[in-house]
């Protein structure tokens, strides 16, 4: 492995990591949502069914065969939740990385007001709408955290620091693999 390719995919992990905190920035303003909906009574047209009074159950010893089955079943949903997890953050990854492109692709035209540009100019405009896309995305959790109604049971000091270390850290990573990006030679970038 020579240096270059080190640096890439030093860049890589960095640009990864930040989506996944940039993801993790809207999962929590969607917590943070769905919670002041519950406290408004929003979420209440959702459980309108009247309770079911379970029956008491009564202690048998279980079977052998039920045991083993039971004993698989767990161990196959430890499995799936391991590789779940293994697999979840690169795929959050590369469908942020697939929606930033789309979305320069769909922007640049308008920028460049449909003109012809040069491939050198596309490139340098695509690298700096890019990174103003991934700014916005970074910046709009953090602003609507900001604007949403206090929720009474969780301290509004507690939900900006969450809000707010989140995104700088992934202002943080995105700064770091733009630093490293721009290390890179033109061509391996």
């Amino acid at each position: 492995m020579n240096v270059t390719s080190i640096f890439k995919r030093l860049a890589q992990f960095f640009m990864y990591t930040s989506y996944l905190t940039c993801a993790l920035q809207w999962f929590w303003l969607g917590i943070l949502v769905l919670g002041v909906f519950a406290q408004n009574g929003m979420l209440d047209t959702l459980n309108q069914h009247e309770p079911v009074v379970a029956p008491v159950p009564t202690h048998e010893p279980a079977s052998p065969v039920a045991l083993a089955i039971g004993g698989i079943v767990t161990v196959a949903m430890i499995i799936i939740t391991v590789v779940v997890l293994i697999r979840l953050p690169k795929a959050i990854a590369k469908t942020s990385q697939v929606v930033t492109e789309r979305a320069t692709e769909t922007i640049l035209p308008v920028v460049s007001h449909h003109k012809k540009l040069p491939k050198k100019k596309k490139l340098q405009l695509s690298a700096k709408l890019t990174f103003y896309i991934r700014l916005a995305l970074i910046a709009l959790p953090f602003l609507l955290l900001l604007a949403l109604p206090q929720n009474e049971s969780i301290k509004p000091q507690l939900v900006i620091f969450v809000g707010g270390l989140l995104a700088i850290t992934t202002l943080t990573l995105l700064a770091v693999e733009s630093v490293i990006a721009l290390a890179l030679p033109k061509k391996k970038r």
